[in-house]
Parts: C-alpha cells; structure tokens; sequence
C-alpha cells in the first residue's frame, strides 16, 4: 500500500508506511538528507531524522495525520484503523 501519509511539526515531519521494507528504505534516503541539512547548520532540536518507530494505532489514522475523528471522512480519509501497525520515519 506504500505511503500512508504525512505529517510535519515545527522541525521534522513524519511518513507514515504500511510496509517496514519501504520504511526502511525513506530511513536511509532521510537520514541522508537529515546530514546534509546538517551541514547547513540546521536544528532539528532532539529529533533524528530517518528515525524509523513501529507503531500500533490506538486510534484510526486520517489522511494528513489526523488521528482524533473527523467531521468530515471525505475530507480525511482513513487511511490505517486501530489496532493496525504503522512504521513512522522522521523527516528533515
């Protein structure tokens, strides 16, 4: 199923995969561009990226990372259920 969604924060972001294969696979292409940015003194504060967490949801996951209920499922699908495991790579 590949790419579920994104999500971004302040200093990092966050790819949320249905497989650990193709997580594995952005983990190196992220930490690889995590070191460049890097070089470029950026701050990703205490975050890694191409830090790769499995995670199971407590909650169902919406398109765009929305993990509360939605008014609107058309607007935010979901995108993986409760209960589901997830691989989450953090991104520069």
């Amino acid at each position: 199923m590949g790419l579920l969604t994104t999500t971004s924060g302040c200093k990092v972001g966050w790819n949320y995969w249905s497989t650990r294969e193709e997580a594995e696979a952005d983990s190196v292409k992220q930490r690889q561009e995590g070191y460049r940015k890097a070089d470029l003194g950026y701050d990703f504060g205490y975050q890694s990226p191409g830090q790769l967490d499995v995670v199971v949801l407590k909650e169902d996951l919406h398109q765009y990372g929305r993990l509360h209920k939605q008014r609107d499922e058309e607007e935010y699908p979901v995108v993986a259920k409760a209960g589901e495991t997830v691989y989450v790579v953090t991104t520069p």
